[in-house]
């Protein structure tokens, strides 16, 4: 399948279709992909809760039993907003994207 308005080949000299451009870390989609969402998903939010932000930063966590994610320094998630579950309860959401046809 073909996306419209794009060059045949991409920037990595490798031929562009959906899935290459899913997947390239040299011309694809990935880090616009993942901002463009959760901005969209910020936004909406930004409908019926209160101080929602994006990146918020995350305290370190030391212990063994952190089973994934960036659990480090610098650590961030996707989206932070109050009032959803109830009124000032904070919550945090991390935005991903997956390729449900990938290989792996």
């Amino acid at each position: 399948w073909r996306i419209p308005g794009i060059p045949a080949v991409c920037v990595c000299g490798k031929g562009n279709s959906v899935d290459h451009t899913l997947i390239c870390e040299g011309g694809g989609c990935l880090i616009f992909g993942h901002g463009g969402v959760r901005d969209t998903d910020a936004a909406f939010l930004g409908e019926v809760c209160h101080g929602v932000g994006t990146g918020p930063g995350l305290v370190p966590v030391a212990s063994s039993r952190a089973v994934s994610g960036g659990v480090g320094e610098g650590a961030r998630l996707g989206i932070s907003a109050r009032g959803l579950w109830g009124p000032f309860r904070g919550t945090m959401f991390d935005v991903g994207i997956f390729h449900p046809g990938a290989d792996s």
